[in-house]
């Protein structure tokens, strides 16, 4: 096959840029050819370089074919010939082969997590960019299939990219290391980290599968996607009828939801995600309380979640520190007290105050007197604009 001499005759060439030539095919040409192909290739090129580039066509035409037992046992073969020659000119190759390795683990279920954090240590000896970067990734998504979510933050705690990683590989490590994050509770930092992931990612099923993350970390910390985002983002039905149950404030309601869709989340690798969103079901419950109530009973409250009077003051006291409600609990009257109407008096006067200094500087820009306009004008004007743009 033409191609694939053109491929061996690049990285025989035994530099960086051979070896990427040499890889821009690699998969084109494993789906064209059979394993019984690539293995005639393999007895015509048995020295280093080629021989590598050769197993990866053939291993890839074995993960073509579902030989995943073949295709594994020959990654590892050549991981030993490879050895201590292992340098940044193998690094593209290598890394391929890793990526081999885990999806034929995958399907064997033979548990690799032990060689993946070996060879990371050896590659990044040799600060080979991409095979560090598919093995941190290999490791993350070992720990995820087994739900080892408390093993894979302490391992993330120590881990980061390498400068100049694959943009592909990148978008994949910030999306597992956001659902990481999910598990471990830190919502924020989840959210920040599969945005990262849907700004880099270059594959519209990838991106969909980022987008239920980022609505899940969103929802947790009682952001609430609108309507709009649901549409424009086709593929998140069920998420956003989880959304709906969790603005119904009833648990019931939210756990209906969560079981009519079971099968689509664990088919995401989410279901626990989207089970622990029943904390999510009470701060909106007590979110909506605070807000119609100026003042209220504990008892009362408790009554209305469904929870002890002690179990209420947690989350009151929760909703409090997280600012999804303003008030206090006046612990002698046994009650409740919102301040919401006070803190929303006191952004409009934040306003006010804001609009005059923008007249003042009006007036000193134009050297003349600036009549100063109302609040209503202002707004009137900024809803102009707004139309205009």
């Amino acid at each position: 096959m033409a191609t694939l001499q053109a491929s061996i005759a690049s990285v025989e060439e035994e530099t960086l840029k051979g070896t990427k030539n040499s890889l821009k095919t690699v998969f084109e040409i494993a789906a064209a050819m059979t394993s019984d192909d690539a293995r005639a290739y393999q007895e015509k090129h048995t020295s280093a370089p080629a021989k590598y580039l050769v197993a990866l066509v053939l291993c890839c035409t074995y993960l073509k074919e579902e030989k995943y037992i073949e295709a594994l046992a020959l990654a590892k073969n050549t991981f030993e010939d490879i050895g201590g020659g292992n340098s940044r000119i193998l690094d593209g190759i290598v890394a391929r082969l890793w990526g081999v390795a885990r999806i034929a683990s995958s399907k064997t279920g033979e548990d690799m997590l032990e060689a993946y954090m070996l060879a990371l240590a050896i590659n990044r000896e040799y600060k080979n960019t991409e095979s560090i970067t598919v093995l941190i990734n290999a490791a993350l998504l070992n720990l995820k299939e087994r739900e080892m979510y408390d093993e894979a933050y302490t391992f993330l705690k120590h881990t980061k990219l390498p400068e100049g990683a694959d943009v592909g590989e990148s978008s994949v490590f910030y999306y597992l290391s956001s659902i990481v994050y999910l598990m471990a509770g830190e919502y924020a930092t989840a959210e920040k980290t599969i945005t990262q992931a849907i700004v880099k990612s270059t594959n519209t099923a990838f991106t969909l599968d980022c987008r239920k993350v980022y609505v899940l970390a969103s929802m947790h910390q009682g952001k609430h996607p609108n309507r709009s985002f649901f549409q424009t983002h086709h593929g998140l039905e069920h998420y956003q009828k989880v959304l709906l149950s969790i603005k119904s404030c009833s648990l019931e309601i939210f756990y209906q939801a969560a079981e009519d869709s079971k099968d689509a989340f664990k088919s995401d690798g989410l279901w626990q995600a989207v089970l622990r969103l029943e904390g999510a079901v009470q701060k909106e419950h007590v979110r909506r309380i605070g807000t119609v109530y100026s003042k209220i009973s504990l008892g009362a409250i408790a009554q209305m979640l469904g929870v002890s009077e002690e179990s209420a003051v947690f989350l009151l006291q929760k909703a409090l520190s997280e600012g999804v409600i303003a008030g206090f609990i006046d612990t002698e009257a046994r009650e409740y007290v919102s301040t919401e109407k006070s803190r929303r008096e006191q952004q409009s006067l934040k306003i006010e105050e804001m609009l005059g200094i923008a007249n003042t500087l009006t007036m000193l820009k134009k050297h003349e007197e600036a009549k100063k306009k109302t609040l209503e004008e202002m707004k009137t004007d900024m809803a102009y604009n707004e139309y205009q743009m």
